[in-house]
């Protein structure tokens, strides 16, 4: 491969892929004067396919081409992966044997159902590693509520797969999931509860009748410890609450109070997904 007619680029998000591929482009057809039928330029997906294109187009009108460069470049092969091979096989399916006009699967919703039947049947098969990850991973959710069939995790893989799609993101989706800190959330809702339950012991003698009395109880309470049951803590801070349950803290303290209360959801939620992740990773691996 000489690197004179092949550019690899290799770079995140953001950081000028697209432009350093459209001015290669147009050196191509500017400076060497080749017709945009002889340039091949693929993406991952068609979104970028036409944002490139037309990139290229704004490009080379800046450039004063001519119209027939413009008009061979919207014949050009400028694709993703799967267009640039329907343009080979329309062109030259016939001396492969193909006499069928082709066309692309997933543009008539036929990928959808494949990766469905191909989740069912890798589940679902012969494959003892793959019934395991599935029965681990139904221990920690529900996959639907038609019936234990993995219809439901089925929906969310396929809806993961779409958004890479339109996110230009190759990689597998079980590589896509985000880190769950469990004891980071256990830690933040715990450091908010201890701010309320201090900001009501500064405020404790503006309190009048029960209300003085229900704040006094929480004070007596102790601190729940941050402990490796999660459980636990969220249902001590609970307890807590509950001494608060007819109190007249004022509008804004009451308001905080529901709001804390919501939020010892978060660290469980988060202490569920960092159970959970790990087996549906090895269910989409299988």
């Amino acid at each position: 491969m000489s690197s004179t007619t092949h550019r690899f680029l290799k770079a995140s998000a953001g950081t000028g892929k697209t432009y350093q591929l459209v001015q290669a482009y147009v050196g191509h057809v500017v400076d060497r004067g080749l017709s945009p039928t002889q340039v091949v330029a693929i993406t991952f997906t068609k979104k970028a396919a036409a944002e490139l294109r037309s990139r290229i187009r704004q490009r080379l009108i800046e450039r004063g081409v001519s119209r027939d460069t413009l008009n061979e470049l919207a014949r050009a092969p400028i694709a993703n992966f799967h267009g640039l091979a329907l343009q080979m096989l329309s062109a030259f399916g016939i001396h492969a044997g193909f006499t069928d006009v082709p066309v692309i699967m997933g543009e008539l919703g036929e990928d959808e159902r494949m990766f469905r039947i191909a989740c069912e049947e890798a589940w679902f098969g012969a494959r003892q590693e793959s019934r395991d990850a599935l029965a681990a991973a139904s221990e920690h959710v529900r996959f639907s509520a038609r019936g234990a069939n993995g219809e439901g995790l089925i929906d969310v893989m396929w809806s993961a797969v779409a958004k890479a799609r339109e996110e230009d993101d190759p990689r597998p989706i079980w590589e896509r999931f985000v880190t769950h800190d469990v004891r980071a959330a256990q830690a933040d809702v715990h450091a908010r509860w201890v701010a309320f339950r201090e900001d009501l012991r500064a405020r404790r003698m503006t309190f009048k009748g029960k209300s003085a009395v229900q704040v006094g109880d929480l004070l007596q309470l102790p601190v729940p410890a941050l402990g490796d049951d999660i459980q636990l803590w969220a249902d001590a801070w609970r307890e807590a609450a509950a001494t608060l349950h007819n109190a007249r803290l004022g509008e804004g303290m009451a308001d905080f109070k529901k709001e804390l209360i919501a939020q010892l959801d978060e660290p469980l939620a988060e202490q569920a997904c960092a159970a959970l992740v790990p087996h549906l990773q090895d269910v989409m691996r299988s």
